[in-house]
């Protein structure tokens, strides 16, 4: 059911064809981000519309949104992980993870279940 309703948004937005966990990690840089006000801009982000689309083309995926850590970087890893969850990714199938990226950078990449922390 979950993947169902993902991919009825995925065609409402017409997402790109599908992609592969493992193609390149989506960048979101600090200075760069700001927050969308709707779910249509949200999914006009480049780096969400890919995140959506690779975790569409996989089987039994999961998202990985990675960050420097502080109480800043778990903030902005919570809003884009609220975002995802708006364009239909399961928040069950997202995990954050503090201290592994750059200061005032989110690194999102799309897994398949058996690369699973």
């Amino acid at each position: 059911m979950e993947r169902r309703a993902a991919l009825a948004l995925s065609a409402l937005l017409v997402l790109p064809g599908p992609a592969r966990a493992g193609d390149a990690e989506q960048v979101l840089s600090g200075a760069d981000w700001k927050a969308p006000a709707t779910v249509e801009a949200a999914a006009s982000r480049p780096a969400l519309r890919k995140t959506v689309a690779a975790y569409l083309g996989v089987e039994a995926g999961w998202v990985r949104i990675a960050h420097a850590g502080g109480a800043r970087g778990s903030a902005w890893a919570h809003e884009v992980r609220a975002w995802l969850i708006a364009l239909g990714i399961p928040g069950a199938r997202i995990q954050i993870d503090p201290g592994m990226a750059e200061r005032a950078t989110l690194r999102l990449a799309v897994r398949t279940g058996e690369e699973r922390m």
